[in-house]
């Protein structure tokens, strides 16, 4: 009996070990003229969504790199995402306040662990 649970286990382990990880999402929120966090690391496929949390100011995430699509503007509760399908380090700012507060943030994508 202890031989085919065995077995069995093996089997079911074999078989998960062999399934894509699921993708997470990070959220990042934006408040007082900040990015929190302003720096994420995630995996390649992984999604990040930002989320306007002030309560009467709008926000855009925008990229300095030109392949990745800028947000429209997000007023209070608006959420933008985006998925990152390759590896790199990826800066942004908030178009409206990045000369006034600073507001800047980065996304490292990382490949994932095989």
């Amino acid at each position: 009996m202890k031989q085919i649970l065995g077995g069995c286990l093996f089997a079911v382990s074999a078989l998960l070990a062999g399934q894509p990880a699921a993708a997470d999402t990070v959220r990042v929120g934006m408040k007082n003229g900040k990015f929190a966090p302003a720096a994420v690391t995630i995996n390649v496929g992984d999604r990040v969504i930002w989320l306007n949390d002030d309560e009467d100011t709008h926000h855009r995430v925008n990229f300095d790199d030109p392949s990745l699509e800028n947000s429209e503007d997000l007023r209070p509760d608006k959420e933008y995402s985006v998925v990152f399908n390759k590896p790199g380090e990826f800066t942004y700012y908030c178009r409206y306040h990045k000369k006034d507060y600073g507001m800047e943030g980065k996304v490292v994508v990382v490949d994932k662990a095989r």
